[in-house]
């Protein structure tokens, strides 16, 4: 459905926190060079951490123990410290500023990563996290890219056994800058082995970059890696569009990456927990079976939502819209489906791609009848620890389930199955929008994926992007389109242009809009406008800014005299103009097609006046004429038209600096059409200052002649 409306401008009715992504980079050593942030003179301090060798074995006993579990894959062992900018590291004045650094170093550790217990960054104030040689570097991270509501923030894994740390502040930072680091996380297990390709997972774990991932690159931007139990296990998650193509980052994973402990329950503090995860997108190697070293995104801090045991479900919402990402679809239908997919980081691997061809089966599980489908074996890949609330896609590409467990099978047995929450159980309500019993908004998915209960069954998976509107900037006179980028399917659109009488509609469809100039004449400042909606309302308003047609200059600037003998026009540029034609007494002056012009000044080169005009050039054409007349400096006699251009009439006027202006010597006066036929002619005029009108005439240039006292005056007129 679409409409076409002259309006004016709405508001967007639907936000969420602006924030930009935190990068996580490989660097390799030809661009190391380029992206070189201070030039240092002093070696930063270490802190060397205890060893924690006695912790590991503890935990890796544990984790054998656990590989069969219901619990989030760990990977890192926490240790308490407390680093702040007074009590470690080291100042130094570096070009524009000074920066504070210290190096981390946990010895035998895989990675390290940091967990900020307080962090201000002030304006222009930056943060880095890197490796010694900064060939992997996290950050920027300023006051644009970090929100959390608990003043913490958690850093992303860098690769190896020693940190730096870096806070540049420039000469101008605003606020005070402050930071406490209260837990440096020891990785005991590799997430960056290379071996053959893969990282922690097994080898049957198929790359997303391989070509069973082809056609799937749309859902895997709505896929995660979530760090979470203070940064040292992981699971994976996605972005769930709702039912009003909202973009509301509502973000599902399994309960158990929630329930830590556990003991089937959430207390406080694991929500708390939670809503200080940290969740790396677009984590992937770029080839089939290749390095595990690429860039990625990471975004901090999420609002928890609603959670279930009976499906091992949780929804949390994200802080920050993941740029380039997706919003997945989903159906709650209850459909069987004819195959499953899923995408995940299996032992916080690289992301992979799982596929079973066949149906799976429905599995009661809690007394819950019919809470999970059972993925009896896989095809093609599998799962393990740390896929644990990964998506499961119906072959539609829509979500209909999230990894609950494995059957207890090794990872890449060509038996193993896997255990999966049903999206439709998930939902807790009927067809009808009420609650079913026991169902609450703690424990459902509906009341945050269809708020205004509209009843829709399924979703399309969109673009993280807010919508806009793209096309050129400059409207003609020939049909011109506009297209919304990243339009939220199952929406309409009610396209406008104001002001109304500079535009003609031609047609428009929901996603491209057509339109041109009213007329030739038609030239001004407008704007394009979309409003989209869905069954919630009114999402979002696009507008787009356009020049209609050509825009005539402004004002001429005339400068008598320079260089000598000549005098120099000038004019503001117009804005999209790409050239501009000047006249000099109605003559195209081919020589000049910019904003400045130098024509030549006549002899004697005193008492002269000069017809300019200058019209702007652009893909619509020629702009309207702007005129002046420049005067030179007076002779002793000279001859005045006032308003020139006229305006149906004008005076004319003889200035005699030897006489009063008031003196009543006779003079003639002559005026000639451009092809010198006389318009006009009278005798013994008596005042030097005659009213002359020019109604009568035909637009054009005329000259004008006054003889007087043996002298004759020059002069033109212009008549519009």
């Amino acid at each position: 459905m679409k409409n076409i409306i002259f309006t004016s401008l709405f508001c967007l009715l639907v936000s969420h926190q602006i924030l930009s992504q935190i990068q996580t980079r490989i660097i390799n050593s030809e661009q190391l060079s380029e992206i070189k942030r201070f030039t240092s003179k002093h070696q930063s301090p270490i802190i060397e951490l205890p060893p924690v060798l006695s912790t590991i074995k503890t935990y890796m006993k544990e984790d054998s123990i656990q590989r069969y579990d219901n619990v989030p894959f760990r990977f890192g062992v926490g240790i308490d410290v407390e680093i702040t900018l007074e009590n470690s590291g080291i100042w130094e004045e570096v070009i524009g500023g000074r920066v504070w650094k210290v190096l981390i170093r946990s010895n035998g550790a895989h990675s390290i990563n940091l967990r900020f217990d307080s962090i201000t960054i002030s304006d222009e104030s930056k943060l880095y996290i890197s490796n010694e040689s900064s060939s992997m570097i996290y950050g920027p991270i300023d006051n644009t890219n970090y929100y959390n509501r608990s003043g913490k923030l958690y850093s992303d894994l860098i690769q190896g056994e020693t940190v730096l740390v870096e806070l540049f502040v420039p000469n101008n930072a605003g606020k005070t800058n402050s930071l406490r680091i209260g837990k440096v996380i020891h990785g005991y297990r590799d997430l960056f082995y290379e071996s053959g390709g893969f990282g922690e997972s097994d080898s049957c774990n198929i790359d997303v970059a391989c070509p069973l991932g082809n056609g799937w690159e749309q859902e895997e931007k709505g896929v995660a890696m979530i760090i979470l139990d203070n940064g040292t296990r992981v699971c994976t998650g996605s972005l769930l569009n709702n039912s009003c193509s909202a973009l509301t980052p509502n973000f599902l994973t399994a309960f158990h990456c929630v329930d830590v402990d556990g003991n089937k329950t959430l207390s406080s503090s694991e929500i708390n927990a939670a809503e200080d995860w940290f969740f790396r997108f677009q984590y992937q190697s770029p080839s089939c079976n290749g390095p595990d070293d690429t860039n990625y995104l990471s975004y901090p801090g999420a609002s928890f939502k609603a959670a279930w045991k009976e499906t091992d479900f949780a929804l949390l919402e994200l802080f920050q819209l993941p740029a380039d990402g997706s919003l997945l679809g989903w159906d709650r239908s209850g459909n069987i489906p004819n195959s499953i997919t899923t995408i995940h980081h299996p032992k916080g691997d690289v992301m992979k791609i799982s596929q079973d061809n066949e149906s799976p089966s429905l599995f009661t599980y809690y007394n819950t009848t019919n809470s999970h489908l059972f993925v009896d074996d896989w095809e093609y890949g599998s799962t393990t620890t740390g896929s644990s609330g990964a998506p499961h896609f119906d072959e539609n590409g829509r979500v209909v389930a999230q990894t609950h467990a494995g059957d207890g099978y090794d990872d890449c047995d060509p038996d193993k199955g896997t255990y999966v929450g049903r999206f439709l159980v998930s939902w807790g309500k009927d067809n009808n929008g009420n609650y079913l019993p026991g169902r609450d908004a703690s424990n459902s998915l509906a009341p945050y994926l269809d708020p205004i209960n509209t009843g829709a069954v399924t979703t399309n998976t969109i673009p993280s992007e807010t919508p806009l509107i793209s096309g050129t900037d400059l409207v003609c006179n020939s049909n011109t389109s506009f297209q919304i980028v990243n339009y939220p399917t199952g929406t309409d659109v009610s396209w406008s242009v104001s002001p109304a009488s500079l535009f003609a509609i031609d047609s428009s469809t929901d996603t491209i809009f057509t339109t041109r100039a009213a007329s030739s004449s038609s030239a001004g400042n407008g704007t394009i406008t979309a409003i989209i909606s869905g069954a919630c309302g009114t999402l979002y308003t696009l507008t787009h800014d356009v020049q209609v047609g050509s825009i005539q200059p402004g004002p001429i600037d005339v400068e008598m005299g320079a260089p000598p003998r000549r005098f120099t026009a000038i004019i503001e540029p117009v804005e999209y103009a790409t050239s501009y034609n000047w006249y000099l007494d109605g003559v195209l002056n081919n020589y000049y097609h910019t904003t400045l012009a130098i024509f030549n000044q006549s002899s004697p080169y005193c008492g002269n006046s000069y017809y300019v005009g200058v019209r702007a050039i652009n893909s619509c054409g020629a702009s309207a004429q702007t005129y002046t007349v420049a005067y030179e400096s007076p002779c002793f006699f000279r001859l005045t038209i006032n308003p020139n251009p006229s305006n149906n009439e004008t005076i004319i006027q003889v200035i005699d600096e030897l006489e009063l202006q008031d003196s009543a010597v006779e003079w003639d006066l002559e005026i000639y059409d451009e092809k010198l036929r006389y318009s006009y002619r009278k005798e013994g005029i008596k005042n030097l200052k005659i009213t002359f009108t020019t109604s009568d005439l035909n637009p054009g240039i005329y000259i004008v002649k006054a003889y007087y006292k043996g002298e004759v005056l020059n002069n033109k007129i212009v008549v519009p």
